[in-house]
């Protein structure tokens, strides 16, 4: 569904996951999107 890099928080001094969906989700699947990327 799209990549997965790893960043930090540099206000919080902490890891966090940066995930970037694909051109395949475009506007007209929004909310499957955004469940699927809560749901991960």
């Amino acid at each position: 569904m799209g990549q997965v890099f790893l960043g930090r928080d540099v206000v919080l001094d902490r890891p966090v996951a940066l995930k970037f969906t694909g051109a395949d989700a475009g506007a007209t699947h929004l909310d499957t999107t955004v469940t699927s990327l809560r749901t991960e």
